[in-house]
């Protein structure tokens, strides 16, 4: 489990995080969503141990500030939202260097298998830098899995992705949704920002909503993924939509309407 308490991140003096307060459970895959500039990449930062900031971070019940940055990298690892590398490495130096603390035997092994769960195994001596967007992507998600060496018991163990499916076409999109989603399954813990709210509101068990670094909700994808809630965290009218069965909560643009505002207004001359 992961628990916040009071939880401030600032940078020049002004709060990108406000008094956070919630907690979060393994065997759960938590979206945190909201507009940008809401704090979601400073949260996971925070979360992971990367980033300085005032309150109370319990990481496996432990104090966050407690544990030992070597420890960590045994039980969290990180997708930040940008990676980049200073020399052209292959997908398999890339891998091998995010696991070389983590991983001491069937290093190869490991890497081809991880690899062939983001069908990417024929990449594997291909230069990262003669991929596309997405498959570079996909490279780095697969170091992310491999670094905790991921089984079929994964309890107390966490990934923190920072827009993971950014630069995936729909296929890729849903193949990586559920390889985190059976590693949520299997008993780790998956913190993940997205964008896509329906996605969101598909495969999470649970969702935060932020604005302005301040907590709007957190709760299951039916009562987060709601009305009134999307539409003060966005700044416009959101209509959420039901399946048949009301199962599932989602959003077309059709049903999102932009508010009206005085500054875009055309002013007399």
């Amino acid at each position: 489990m992961i628990k916040v308490k009071n939880l401030t991140v600032k940078f020049k003096n002004k709060k990108i995080i406000d008094s956070l307060d919630f907690e979060i459970k393994s065997g759960k895959l938590t979206s945190i969503i909201g507009p940008n500039g809401s704090g979601k990449s400073t949260l996971i930062k925070a979360l992971s141990g990367d980033l300085n900031y005032t309150g109370k971070i319990f990481f496996n019940g432990v104090d966050l500030k407690n544990v030992n940055i070597s420890e960590l990298a045994f039980q969290r690892s990180v997708l930040q939202q940008k990676s980049y590398l200073a020399f052209p490495f292959t997908v398999y130096e890339v891998i091998q260097i995010g696991i070389q603390k983590t991983v001491k035997f069937n290093i190869d092994e490991l890497i081809y298998k991880t690899l062939k769960l983001l069908n990417l195994e024929n990449f594997i001596n291909k230069n990262f830098y003669e991929l596309s967007g997405g498959e570079q992507q996909r490279a780095q998600i697969a170091r992310t899995l491999a670094q905790l060496n991921i089984s079929d018991n994964n309890e107390k163990k966490w990934i923190f992705l920072d827009e993971p499916i950014s630069n995936l076409d729909i296929k890729n999109q849903l193949e990586v949704m559920n390889i985190i989603k059976k590693f949520s399954n299997s008993g780790g813990g998956v913190i993940v920002v997205m964008h896509d709210l329906n996605l969101s509101s598909i495969f999470s068990d649970e969702i935060l909503l932020l604005k302005e670094g301040v907590k709007l909700g957190i709760g299951s994808p039916e009562n987060i993924i709601v009305d009134h809630l999307l539409s003060e965290a966005y700044e416009c009218k959101i209509k959420v939509k039901k399946t048949l069965n009301n199962s599932l909560s989602y959003i077309i643009p059709h049903f999102v309407e932009l508010k009206k505002y005085d500054k875009f207004e055309q002013k007399n001359l």
